[in-house]
């Protein structure tokens, strides 16, 4: 499927950069009601596109590594965000993996030129440095990586005492 071309395209592009309402959705993709319901469905049927309460979310942002040049066009045209969420979907499919929390400058919305991209990595064990700079890689993404384990986040969360 030309995902740049097609209306599962702009779904799924549209939920790269976050979970939307089905209103949200109509307006950013331009799509009828009987088709945006249609497309929604078959998405949801093959697993890309989840839904939690009102809103719906991209529950297989992988869909969009098959196609290098979707990705190409994701890279250059979508918000930090977006491409966060992305790298934070790959370093989250590893195991070891419990938690990615977007920090800085991307998660308040003052992103800009020379910034990286801050992510708390919570893990099962160990720093996953090469995944990082996979995920970094993969995505044209200054990445910057925090890893704690689960013990070492509830501490500092204040969630567990020593």
């Amino acid at each position: 499927m030309d995902l740049l071309k097609a209306p599962e395209g702009r779904i799924v592009f549209a939920l790269a950069e976050g979970p939307k309402t089905y209103s949200e959705l109509r307006a950013s993709t331009g799509l009828s009601d009987r088709r945006l319901s249609k497309k929604l469905r078959e998405l949801e049927e093959a697993g890309v596109v989840g839904r939690r309460g009102r809103e719906y979310f991209l529950a297989r942002p992988d869909v969009l590594e098959g196609d290098p040049v979707a990705l190409e066009y994701l890279r250059r045209s979508s918000s930090p965000r977006a491409l966060a969420a992305l790298a934070a979907g790959a370093l989250s499919r590893d195991e070891r993996v419990l938690a990615v929390i977007l920090f800085g400058s991307a998660a308040r919305g003052s992103w800009g030129e020379g910034s990286d991209l801050d992510l708390l990595v919570v893990t099962s064990e160990g720093e996953l440095y090469d995944e990082v700079y996979e995920a970094s890689f993969r995505y044209l993404i200054p990445v910057e990586a925090v890893f704690l384990t689960l013990e070492e986040f509830l501490l500092h969360a204040g969630l567990m005492s020593s």
